[in-house]
């Protein structure tokens, strides 16, 4: 098991010594508009050395942690963007390669981030009573962290005092599943009464078709007055809430059936 964990991590820095050779390559070369400068043999090794050098730093720092504590499963070499990330990475960034809590190196490299806010399904159901939306809010924030996923996110769900539409940063761009497809191309595309493609795939990228907690309808309000599980503080039968499906992109998948708080159902997760 370590021998795999060294290799790939040989070739993440392999990656990055590449990545760094090129931009630096590509530097040098574009002198103008109307003229290309060429590497001479001096710079090119200067560049490898560079690449080297940059590849030390991190093997050195990876020891570092490992002095500190960090086990070969806990190394994080998670970007700035929050690209490469490891689950299983403590919290506190203690083990994390490129910060300040960690081993402190400054990431060189291609860092691209996701090309619009990611929406997911979670992977968990969940009765009725949530804690509040401050609780359905916490589990979305959990599966995103153990999925390795980078942001703030947000419930699509509405209590009698807020919904997504009162709450939610209305993004102009893109909001896109954990597997890049484009569900909505701005807050006004996904508050128009349907989506572009349904949300049926969770935070680690696998497809399910699950009812969804919303008490929401497709405009981003609450859905009614009185169907939202006591403010999403009750599980017991006499009380319901609005579900979606998660394989509508209809309306039906915000605003489907009201169904008892004991039933268990998945959240719509939004990055915020």
């Amino acid at each position: 098991m370590q021998r795999s964990s060294e290799s790939g991590n040989a070739i993440f820095f392999i990656l990055i010594a590449i990545a760094l050779f090129a931009a630096l390559s590509a530097t040098l070369m574009l002198g103008s508009r109307s003229s290309v400068t060429m590497l001479s043999d001096e710079e090119a090794e200067a560049l490898a050395y560079a690449a080297q050098e940059y590849t030390n730093t991190v093997n050195a720092a990876v020891k570092r942690l490992k002095l500190r504590g960090c086990e070969d499963s806990e190394i994080s070499y998670e970007t700035p963007l929050g690209n490469n990330a490891n689950p299983n990475a403590p919290a506190n960034e203690r083990c994390h390669i490129f910060r300040l809590n960690g081993g402190q190196v400054k990431f060189q490299g291609p860092d691209v981030g996701p090309s619009g806010k990611r929406v997911f399904i979670t992977s968990t159901s969940h009765d009725g009573n949530l804690g509040g939306l401050t609780g359905a809010d916490a589990i979305c924030n959990a599966r995103a962290s153990a999925a390795g996923l980078s942001g703030a996110y947000l419930a699509w769900m509405s209590d009698s005092t807020s919904s997504p539409d009162t709450r939610f940063t209305k993004f102009t761009g893109d909001y896109i599943l954990v597997d890049n497809t484009v569900i909505a191309n701005n807050w006004t595309d996904l508050t128009d009464g349907d989506i572009d493609s349904a949300i049926n795939v969770t935070e680690t990228g696998a497809s399910l078709n699950n009812s969804v907690w919303t008490a929401t309808s497709t405009d981003g309000t609450l859905e009614h007055p009185s169907f939202h599980c006591s403010n999403w503080t009750n599980n017991t039968g006499s009380t319901r809430a609005m579900m979606g499906i998660g394989s509508a992109s209809s309306a039906s998948w915000t605003n489907d059936s009201r169904e008892r708080c004991f039933e268990l159902a998945s959240l719509y997760c939004f990055e915020q």
